[in-house]
Order: C-alpha cells, then sequence, then structure tokens
C-alpha cells in the first residue's frame, strides 16, 4: 500500500504530488520497478503516464520509540482528480467521453509498445493533470519475456472490480494441481481492464456478467462490439492489441464530429 500528497516545492514553484512506501521487502522490489518504468516513461517522452522527477529514500522517527523507520519515495506531478471524481462531477458530452477513450487506448499502446503490462488499471489511477488524462500507479507492472518474476502463486494481482479473468485463475486456481486456466496477467489483460473502463467512461456503470447489447445505454451503438469483445473471457477472442481499439475509436469519434459539424 503507499500514500500519496500534496507538496509544494518552493524552489521551482510547483505542486507535486509525494508517494510513498513502507520499506518492506517485497514492496521495496515493487516500487523500484514502478520508478524505473516511470523512468523509461519519461526519457521515452510518453505524454500520457505520470511524470516522476524525484525519487529517494526518507528517513523519520517512529511515532512511538526512539527508532528510525525508512520509505521508499518519489515526486510526481500534481494530479486535480482521478476519473471518477471528474465523471461525478461533470456531465460530459458523448463525443468528450469517447474521446478520453482514445486518450487512454493511447497511453495504454505507449505502455505496451515499452513492453510493459500495467496490470492495476481503474479510474482511481487514471489522472486529471492539466487537461490531460494520464496513466498513474504501476505499482503492479510486468514487463515481457521478464526474467524476474515477482509475483507469487495464487497472488492477487489487481484493481478488485476491474480484474480480468487471468486474475481470478491466478487467485483461485493457480496453486492447485488439477485445474490447467490460464493465469498470466499480461497485455490482453490490460485490454479486458480498459474495456471495463471504457464502459464505465461512456455510460457511468461497470459491466458485470454476461453483458448484451440491450445493456449498452450509450447512444452510439456501434461502439458497443469494440468495448464488448475487449470483455471476452477468452484472450483469444479479444482484440490483438490496444492500437487495433483505438483505430476503430478514432474512426467513429471522426464521423461522430463531422455529424456535429453538419448539423
Amino acid at each position: 500500500m503507499h500514500h500519496c500528497y500534496q507538496i509544494l516545492c518552493i524552489l521551482i514553484y510547483r505542486k507535486l504530488c509525494i508517494v510513498i512506501y513502507r520499506l518492506q521487502r517485497l514492496i521495496h522490489k515493487r516500487f523500484k520497478r514502478e520508478i524505473e518504468a516511470l523512468k523509461a516513461c519519461k526519457e521515452r517522452n510518453v505524454n500520457n503516464i505520470v511524470t516522476i522527477f524525484s525519487f529517494g529514500q526518507l528517513k523519520a522517527k517512529k511515532k512511538v520509540g526512539n527508532g528510525i523507520q525508512t520509505f521508499l519515495f518519489y515526486t510526481m506531478e500534481y494530479a486535480q482528480m482521478d476519473l471518477k471524481n471528474y465523471l461525478e462531477k461533470n456531465d460530459i458530452d458523448k463525443s468528450d467521453r469517447l474521446g478520453i477513450c482514445i486518450e487512454l487506448c493511447d497511453a495504454l499502446s505507449k505502455l505496451h509498445k515499452l513492453d510493459i503490462y500495467h496490470r492495476d488499471l481503474k479510474p482511481d489511477n487514471i489522472l486529471r493533470i492539466n487537461e490531460e488524462w494520464k496513466i498513474a500507479d504501476l505499482g503492479l507492472i510486468a514487463y515481457r519475456n521478464e526474467d524476474v518474476i515477482i509475483d507469487k502463486k495464487g497472488d492477487f494481482i489487481g484493481p478488485r472490480g476491474w480484474v480480468s479473468p487471468e486474475v481470478m485463475n491466478k487467485y483461485l486456481s493457480e496453486d492447485v494441481e488439477h485445474f490447467n486456466f490460464d493465469c498470466d496477467i499480461d497485455d490482453q489483460s490490460d485490454i479486458f481492464q480498459m474495456g471495463k473502463i471504457m464502459w464505465y467512461l461512456l455510460q457511468g456503470n461497470a459491466p458485470i456478467g454476461c453483458v448484451k447489447e440491450n445493456d449498452f445505454n450509450f447512444p452510439y451503438k456501434n461502439l458497443y462490439p469494440i468495448v464488448r469483445s475487449m470483455l471476452n473471457h477468452s484472450k483469444k477472442k479479444r482484440p490483438k492489441n490496444i492500437d487495433e481499439v483505438r483505430k476503430e475509436l478514432q474512426i467513429h469519434y471522426n464521423k461522430m464530429m463531422a455529424k456535429q459539424i453538419i448539423a
């Protein structure tokens, strides 16, 4: 678990957010990996992933006794609100909702091109920063073809309520010999989670269970097959990559905007 605080950097007069983790073995490994991923995104100018500014260790006195506690930290840009807060406070236009979906798919695409799987996508981890939408909290990431595996068998990896079938397979059956389900949480799992987020973004609720077209209340029904394909239980039936989704959404967004101009 991490804690995030708002701070003001007087020297450069900038609002920052400081993310702090207590120094524990597994958390330490995940936190270092998160910092490495954020640095890689910054070096490659990936705009739709939160920007890291600094990182290191903090030492503080314990509340009780004379001991010293050590914390890992990094500072990042300050966010005005997350996606859930934003949608609760703003009844935004349908085209704007679709536009945000495209932004998020573009961000996820850039992350995947760095061979990074997010694995913890949820509205709380999508932040509004200076009029842009950015993906944050890379604490559960994994790398494609990685040599060092941090996950333990049976771990619950991901955001409760937004997880993919693979997450539940891993949690329920990975350590059971007579079960043989897909327990790999990868880019396809990100696509599933993004499908859930897009459904929420477009109409305000989450797709639970076996959803059908009449459950999709967004007025542009031609978006339903795209989102529904992302929510397939089998990875083989989901889009091959998030770029496929982004391209399809962009086509429909352009048509939507053209109709608005004509109207």
